[in-house]
């Protein structure tokens, strides 16, 4: 009987992302180990088709699905993955060799990967690094539920983007608690949430471990949003029954590291799309637990905001621009509105005592 590999590497792949899949699988099939693999094709063009078919690994496997969003394809990846350990990837993203190594020998529910953003231009900058930085300042690369700190290392990894690659989970938490991605959506705020939330052991690789690829210009800001607000109410409506939702400092850390993306995202679209995708939160709002919400008062987000700010300066913005979409949007229109039904069951009642 084979041995089932150390880590499964999940690679989604749809029309238009050939040389990009093409990056990632160079560097993927370089790595040395026991790993698997895995590319999901969910719509590929057939250039992208014969690249891949192109390809004969050991370790690569080909898993080709009807045409479907990336977050379908990726939990298809996730139910056939064979590995111990499970890392989701975007075509472009790359591990480091010299990082596997803790990849591979982990033994925590979810390990968290120090990373690169690289862009078109090759320019490589880091992500989440202030995340990083105080973790390590404060000795936290590993801790379980047991573990005095356990809370504050969770608090400020809630903080880390939502790129699924950034996380290395282990397979029997994925499967014990049926963690997965919003069908609809490429972001993964459900998925990190979801193991946050449920991880016992929790641990940070000693070594930036991946780069990311970073979409730029059109493609960056394709879509309405209302697929990333989808992920993100399901995410939020996850976290409220979660055990750890009684921490007023986490509700305030996942919420802002919710809406800081979500706000940036409406900034790039054109007027009437902010207006609908501003309804849409507001309608999500409306639907969390008050407690939740409140976390983004003013009063209540300041002790929040200043503990975690060395992890997250943009905290008070993000949760500044949540608490604006609470309040319902003026109209000017409502005042008369309101005359007019009053003026009409005047009306109304002068009729009624004109015929009694």
């Amino acid at each position: 009987m084979t041995a089932a590999p150390a880590l499964s590497c999940i690679l989604t792949v749809t029309a238009g992302e050939g040389a990009r899949a093409a990056h990632s699988l160079r560097r993927l099939l370089a790595l040395a180990g026991a790993l698997e693999i895995m590319v999901i094709d969910h719509g590929a063009d057939a250039g992208t088709r014969a690249m891949l078919a192109g390809l004969s690994h050991p370790q690569l496997r080909l898993v080709r699905m009807a045409p479907a969003p990336r977050g379908a394809a990726r939990n298809r990846g996730l139910a056939l993955a064979q590995g111990a350990r499970l890392c989701v990837l975007t075509p472009g993203d790359t591990l480091a060799p010299f990082g596997l190594t803790a990849l591979v020998e982990s033994d925590a529910d979810c390990l968290f990967l120090p990373a690169a953003l690289r862009g078109e231009d090759g320019m490589v900058a880091p992500t989440g690094q202030p995340v990083f930085d105080w973790l390590a300042g404060a000795g936290l690369d590993r801790a379980d539920t047991s573990h005095e700190r356990f809370a504050q290392m969770l608090t400020r990894l809630a903080l880390l983007p939502q790129m699924p690659a950034l996380r290395v989970v282990r397979r029997g938490l994925v499967r014990d608690h049926a963690l997965s991605f919003a069908h609809e959506a490429d972001s993964g705020w459900l998925f990190a949430t979801g193991a946050l939330m449920n991880a016992q052991s929790l641990a940070v690789a000693p070594l930036p471990s991946v780069t990311l690829w970073q979409e730029v210009g059109p493609e960056a800001t394709r879509g309405t949003g209302f697929e990333t607000l989808s992920d993100a109410a399901q995410a939020l409506h996850l976290f409220e029954r979660a055990r750890h939702f009684h921490d007023p400092v986490m509700r305030a850390a996942l919420l802002g590291a919710v809406f800081h993306p979500l706000a940036g995202l409406m900034a790039a679209l054109p007027a009437d799309a902010q207006q609908a995708l501003g309804h849409a939160s507001r309608l999500v709002l409306a639907r969390l637990d008050a407690r939740l919400v409140r976390a983004a008062s003013v009063d209540m987000r300041a002790g929040p905001e200043a503990t975690l700010a060395p992890c997250a300066p943009w905290l008070g913005a993000a949760l500044e621009h949540a608490q604006v979409l609470c309040e319902p949007p003026a109209s000017p229109l409502a005042p008369k509105l309101r005359q007019s039904a009053i003026a009409r069951l005047a009306v109304w009642a002068r009729g009624s005592s004109e015929t009694s």
